[in-house]
């Protein structure tokens, strides 16, 4: 008996000892199947960013991309027709002819700084690139304040832009550089060039886009050469009078 009670007693005390292992076994490997599962949670939401990332870093991208191209892309210029004049152009014309500059006493740096600023839809560069003859910066400013002087800054658009074209059919005439001072210095011609009159004009914006249209475009015919007030020449084609200034066609 005393061997059957021993050996149960054993039996107990092993069971006993055996029986917390089990759970302990479980929880280990309860715990490990949680920390893979948070890994594998982890590793998902980790790579859901990395991909929302790429998708805003990508749509970023566009957008700059979008932006740039509007930043960068400008319309071509269209030439002005002077004859057909649009309701908006008259009226940044209206503007740019409030805007004026007195040539006494100022530099051909400040004139031309106003005249450059005065363009309407184009930059100097610009302007240059689309002239129908090649100029310079004193040159233009020296067309600008003969145009004044001739036509009148007072006068209209027409007048002026009329002025500005006799002078840009003369000068295609000539090769070589500087055409247009060999035109308004041609003996006989613009004789305003050797007046003390045109150091006291001033020139407004209306005025500076005029003589752009007329070297840009021509909107009256290339034999308009000649111009007299109070009457046309009688040896010459009339062609139309405007602001007490008669132009004239060669025959």
């Amino acid at each position: 008996m005393k061997i059957k009670l021993v050996t149960a007693i054993a039996a107990a005390i092993i069971f006993t000892t055996m029986v917390p292992a089990i759970p302990a076994a479980a929880e280990e490997t309860t715990v490990a199947a949680t920390d893979d599962t948070q890994a594998a949670a982890t590793v998902e939401a980790n790579s859901g960013s990395s991909i929302a990332a790429t998708a805003v870093s990508t749509q970023t991208k566009k957008a700059a991309v979008k932006t740039a191209k509007k930043t960068t892309t400008k319309k071509a210029y269209v030439p002005v027709n002077a004859k057909k004049l649009t309701a908006a152009y008259k009226a940044q014309l209206k503007k740019k002819r409030a805007s004026s500059i007195s040539v006494r006493n100022k530099s051909l740096a400040q004139r031309t700084a106003f005249e450059e600023k005065s363009l309407i839809g184009l930059n100097w560069s610009e302007f240059k690139k689309l002239s129908q003859i090649d100029i310079t910066r004193k040159e233009f400013d020296l067309m600008c304040r003969v145009v004044s002087a001739e036509a009148g800054d007072s006068s209209s658009y027409t007048a002026k832009e009329l002025t500005a074209e006799v002078i840009v059919n003369r000068a295609r005439s000539y090769s070589g550089s500087n055409r247009v001072t060999k035109a308004l210095y041609a003996r006989g011609q613009f004789t305003v060039v050797h007046s003390s009159v045109l150091n006291r004009v001033t020139i407004n914006g209306e005025t500076v886009n005029a003589v752009k249209d007329a070297l840009i475009k021509n909107s009256h015919p290339k034999t308009l050469y000649y111009f007299a007030a109070r009457r046309y020449f009688s040896w010459a084609k009339p062609y139309m009078a405007v602001d007490g200034s008669y132009f004239c066609l060669k025959k």
